[in-house]
C-alpha cells in the first residue's frame, strides 16, 4: 500500500518537476523577476520561492536544457533523466562552449541527453566529459577539515582508477566499507 502510494507521488513529483521548469522559463522570458524588483531569477528563486542556491541552480540549469531540448520533458517525466542530470548537462555545455568558443548544435544536446538515461552520476559526468571533450582538472587539492583529516582530491588515469577499484574489491572481507583511506 504504501509503496503504490510513493511510486505514484514520485511520479506526480517528476510532472511537477517539469511543470515547474517551463513555468521558469514563462517567467524568466516575461522578465517577472525584474518586474518584482530582483536582479536576477536566481535572486527570485532564493528570496521568494525559497529555493536554496543550489536548488535554484539546478533548476535554472535544467530549464536552460529544456528551453534548447523540449524533449528533456519527457525524459524528466518518465525517470529516465533527473533534475541533477539535466543540471549537469547544461553546465556542461556551458562549459564546452566557453573552451571551444562554439555553440554545441541541438542534436549534439540530443545524442548528449540519450547517452546519459539511466545513468548514474558518475557515468553521467563520464559522458558529459568524454562527449564535449572538456578539459580535465589537473589540480591537486589538499583540504584541512575540522576533525583533524585532509580531503585530498587527485586525479587518476582511467587505469589507475580500474587498478585502485580492483584493489579496493580484493580487500572487500577486510574493509567492508570500501573507505579507500581504510
Amino acid at each position: 500500500q504504501i509503496n503504490v502510494k510513493l511510486i505514484a507521488l514520485i511520479r506526480n513529483e517528476r510532472k511537477l518537476t517539469e511543470e515547474i521548469l517551463n513555468h521558469i522559463i514563462l517567467f524568466q522570458k516575461c522578465s517577472g523577476y525584474l518586474k518584482l524588483g530582483y536582479s536576477t531569477m536566481h535572486q527570485y528563486m532564493t528570496r521568494t520561492l525559497g529555493y536554496s542556491d543550489d536548488q535554484a541552480y539546478r533548476r535554472l540549469k535544467a530549464a536552460k536544457l529544456l528551453q534548447d531540448v523540449p524533449e528533456v520533458a519527457d525524459q524528466l517525466k518518465s525517470g529516465e533523466i533527473n533534475l541533477s542530470q539535466a543540471a549537469q548537462t547544461q553546465q556542461a555545455i556551458e562549459t564546452s562552449q566557453k573552451e571551444t568558443k562554439n555553440p554545441v548544435s541541438v542534436e549534439k544536446k540530443k545524442k548528449i541527453i540519450k547517452a546519459i538515461k539511466n545513468s548514474n552520476n558518475f557515468d553521467t559526468k563520464k559522458t558529459l566529459a568524454l562527449e564535449l571533450d572538456l578539459k580535465p582538472k589537473l589540480d591537486e587539492k589538499s583540504i584541512p577539515q575540522s576533525n583533524k583529516t585532509v580531503r585530498l582530491e587527485i586525479n587518476l588515469t582511467q587505469g589507475q582508477f580500474e587498478k585502485l577499484k580492483n584493489i579496493k574489491s580484493l580487500l572487500s572481507h577486510k574493509v567492508p566499507s570500501q573507505n579507500t583511506a581504510e
